[in-house]
Parts: structure tokens; C-alpha cells; sequence
């Protein structure tokens, strides 16, 4: 494989990767935790190892992409603690807009749905608090 196409794939993992995550939390409702923060930290660890193994990375090199995802992973939560009650405001908004569309059965139908998807959620949490 050509390095600029190993280069390319490698991006697009990571770009994959990090979308991927974004909207499985936000899906899922998620604000993050101390477990979120411990699989991001694992993650972009594992990122890294990817990349040096994908790219050849010599150390200063592997360094510095360290340097520059951590930097990533912080601004990424500041960003997300400024924005995440207006995604939880638009997640709502559109959650009764739903249920406006919705008979009576189908309205209790979806909160029970949305309830048994929030205690799932709940419970992977704690399993990865458990279990890091």
C-alpha cells in the first residue's frame, strides 16, 4: 500500500472513529462522565498506536501527534460543556415534537421508549465505571 493512501485510510479511521462517537452520545443523551473520559483518553491512545503503526511514526513524531490529540480531546470538552444544553434543548424540542404527532398510545409508547433506552444507557455507564 502507497503511504499516502495509508496516510488517507488511517485519517478517515480516526475521522470515522471520532464522528461515530459524537453521535451514538448524542443519541444516547450522554454528557459524558468520568467513564466517558476514560474511553476518550483510551481511545485516542489507541488512535496514536494506530497511527505510529499505520505511519511509521518515529517517537518525536508520536510525541508530538500525543501533544496534538490531547489538545484535541480538551478542546473537544470545552466545546461540549458550552454546547451540550442546547443539543439537550434541541434532543427535547424534538422529542415533543414527536409525541405532538403522536396519538395517546403511540406518545406513552415512545416514552416508555425513551425511558428503557436512558436506563440501557444508565447501565453501561455503570458497567464501564465498574470495569474500566
Amino acid at each position: 500500500m502507497q503511504p499516502s493512501r495509508q496516510r488517507y485510510l488511517a485519517i478517515t479511521y480516526l475521522l470515522a472513529a471520532f464522528l461515530l462517537g459524537g453521535v451514538l452520545g448524542y443519541l444516547t443523551g450522554h454528557s459524558g462522565g468520568s467513564a466517558t473520559a476514560t474511553r476518550m483518553v483510551d481511545q485516542q491512545k489507541a488512535t496514536v498506536d494506530v497511527l505510529g503503526r499505520e505511519l511509521s511514526l518515529s517517537g518525536t513524531q508520536r510525541n508530538t501527534i500525543d501533544s496534538i490529540m490531547s489538545w484535541r480531546l480538551d478542546r473537544s470538552r470545552e466545546i461540549t460543556r458550552v454546547v451540550r444544553p442546547e443539543l439537550d434543548a434541541v434532543r427535547d424540542s424534538a422529542r415533543n415534537l414527536i409525541i405532538n404527532t403522536l396519538d395517546s398510545s403511540q406518545a406513552k409508547a415512545f416514552h416508555e421508549m425513551i425511558e428503557r433506552n436512558q436506563r440501557a444507557a444508565d447501565s453501561t455507564a455503570r458497567s464501564r465505571e465498574e470495569n474500566p
